[in-house]
């Protein structure tokens, strides 16, 4: 019986050899293929990743394009918008242009039109309008008069117009616009002397005496008549003398001289 088992081991161990070889050639097949599966999954997962990327930059190209073409839309718009704008300026400065062109047009044709007006005449109608607002501030029952003004001790009255008042003097314009008042007294004021400043205001002509001067540019003074203040400083220097110089020099007309002086 020993001798039968150990035949037997024998036989066996010379088969096994030829198992053990054909085992690792297994293997080693099963390595390459392994090895070649995951080459093929590596260039797999590649060409996904590189179709991904270029799907990724056809997209980012595609929105580029889009931003591009609302940039392009946007600029368009705003250059229609830009050259309307211009279009219309460009318009109303024509129309301005023909405006004034036709104005220019008629006024020339108005220039032909016209009749020459000598001076003769012209001093004709000045001394109308002033003849009429003379007799305006003259005619005693004038029943258009809205103020009256009245001077020295005795009160005498003067009818006027605050319309006139206002736009010839401006101590009266300020003085309307500060209080509501139908009356005013200036008892320091002669007669004489109110009657030749309110006959300027109307008429813008005056008749003063020598003697007269000072007390006129007080009261000229006083209500801001400019023009009529400088023409009697002139008259003042022109008859200043030796004689008349202690009346322009008296306490009442200080302030007088000296804005002369200056």
């Amino acid at each position: 019986m020993n001798k039968k088992s150990k035949e037997k081991s024998k036989k066996n161990s010379q088969i096994n050899p030829s198992n053990s070889s054909d085992s690792e050639d297994s293997n080693e097949e099963i390595s390459e293929d392994s090895e070649t599966e995951k080459d093929e999954i590596k260039k797999k997962s590649k060409s996904k990743s590189k179709s991904k990327s270029k799907s990724k930059s056809k997209s980012k190209s595609k929105s580029k394009s889009k931003s591009k073409s609302k940039s392009k839309s946007i600029s368009k718009s705003i250059s229609i918008s830009k050259s309307n704008s211009l279009t219309d300026s460009n318009k109303t400065s024509s129309n301005e242009e023909i405006s004034e062109d036709s104005e220019t047009d008629e006024y020339e044709n108005e220039k032909e039109d016209l009749i020459e007006i000598k001076n003769e005449n012209q001093k004709i109608f000045k001394e109308k309008f002033i003849n009429d607002f003379q007799n305006l501030f003259e005619n005693e029952n004038n029943n258009y008069s809205d103020f009256i003004i009245k001077s020295g001790k005795e009160s005498f009255q003067f009818n006027s117009h605050k319309s006139i008042l206002s736009f010839r003097s401006p101590y009266f314009a300020l003085l309307f616009k500060e209080k509501l008042i139908n009356q005013i007294e200036f008892p320091e004021i002669r007669k004489p002397i109110m009657k030749k400043i309110l006959k300027y205001i109307y008429t813008s002509q005056i008749q003063i005496s020598k003697s007269e001067l000072i007390e006129m540019l007080i009261v000229s003074n006083q209500f801001q008549l400019n023009l009529l203040s400088k023409f009697i400083e002139n008259e003042i220097i022109k008859n200043i003398n030796e004689k008349n110089v202690c009346d322009y020099l008296s306490n009442k007309s200080k302030n007088e001289i000296k804005s002369i002086r200056k």
